[in-house]
């Protein structure tokens, strides 16, 4: 199963998908801590599965300086040993099809 989870302010969407890209499970949150909305979409959405094999994780700014340096919080929440890969554009349901 793969993980994609498209972070836009503090508003967060994911899907799962399996290898033949069916959709497993979706979810949205909006909180004030865009950290927050990140894990709440990925435990919601895992909560359908035995978990992701990978994860991608996109945000809006195209500038990586302005992304969070720091994705241990999002690791806790899915697993320490899976994949995360960030990138700049994409939708939920494309990183997932991509990772």
């Amino acid at each position: 199963m793969n993980l994609g989870i498209s972070v836009d302010g503090g508003h967060a969407r994911s899907v799962l998908m399996d290898a033949s890209g069916t959709v497993a499970a979706r979810a949205e949150s909006s909180t004030p801590q865009v950290n927050d909305a990140i894990v709440a979409v990925a435990r919601e959405t895992l909560a359908a599965s035995k978990g992701a094999a990978c994860a991608a994780l996109s945000f809006p700014d195209p500038d990586s300086k302005n992304w969070p340096s720091d994705l241990s919080f999002l690791s806790a929440a899915i697993g320490e040993k899976v994949p995360i890969r960030t990138l700049s554009t994409g939708n939920a349901s494309a990183l997932a099809e991509v990772v």
